[in-house]
């Protein structure tokens, strides 16, 4: 309303007739509604990407303990892995052992 009247007031005082002075006016109104609808968009969007980072920063903190967890498993299946491997060699050692006993025996 007030950029409706400045323009009206700007208009006549530049000598426009009533007529063209309202045309300005109402130009003036619907530019000052869109500038205020685009600043309302612009602050939804604003909100909007807030809500996104925060969700975006939630989610890298949930891979990073997803991520750390798994390494833990893997280190401690590796370590399995390697006790394992080392049994076996145990055990292929103490057969060839007992198999060489037994062909000296012979």
């Amino acid at each position: 309303q007030a950029a409706s009247s400045t323009a009206r007031l700007a208009a006549e005082a530049a000598g426009a007739t009533p007529q063209e002075a309202a045309a300005i006016a109402a130009e003036a109104t619907a530019k000052a509604k869109a500038s205020a609808d685009a600043a309302d968009e612009a602050d939804a969007l604003e909100l909007q990407c807030q809500q996104l980072e925060e969700q975006l920063e939630a989610r890298g903190k949930e891979l990073h303990e997803m991520q750390q967890s798994f390494e833990r498993l893997l280190a401690s299946k590796q370590q399995e892995v390697q006790e394992l491997v080392e049994h076996v060699h145990q055990l292929q050692a103490a057969l060839e052992k007992t198999h060489n006993e037994g062909e000296i025996g012979r």
